[in-house]
């Protein structure tokens, strides 16, 4: 199991670089092995560990912190992504072509960058899982 202390300080980390361009899956693999929390090291080695549930809820919870602190920026742009769907619709022309602010600049690059990332993350979810799960450098043969 993690401990109190263990939780909190992945969970602090997980706060202060989310600010920062670092990986926090990274961060979240590298971390238990530079304190030295073995149990932690060799629970991420398991396919389906508590370490694992851990850092989902963990990752989870700073979508919603980010959600809710975004939530002015997130609104406008869904607003946006709709009204240049209602109006393509209206006018029977891409949607793309309705676009007349920020808000809605920024819906259709989120939304298309959405779908190969979505389809990449499904399609090598185990791949990615075992490989980058260990702080381990492995050499290919």
């Amino acid at each position: 199991m993690i401990a109190y202390l263990q939780a909190m300080v992945m969970g602090l980390v997980q706060g202060v670089t989310e600010l920062f361009p670092i990986s926090s899956l990274g961060q979240a693999v590298v971390l238990p092995t530079v304190f030295g929390w073995d149990g932690l090291a060799k629970a991420q080695a398991q396919p389906e560990s508590f370490f694992l549930a851990f850092l989902v809820g963990l990752h989870v919870a700073t979508a919603t912190a980010l959600l809710i602190y975004f939530w002015s920026d997130w609104r406008g742009i869904i607003r946006g992504f709709f009204r240049t769907l209602s109006e393509s619709v209206r006018e029977r022309t891409a949607p793309w072509t309705a676009v007349r602010n920020a808000n809605e600049r920024m819906a259709w690059p989120l939304v298309v960058a959405t779908f190969p990332a979505g389809i990449t993350g499904l399609a090598l979810e185990h791949l990615f899982r075992v490989t980058f799960s260990k702080p381990l450098s492995r050499r290919c043969s």
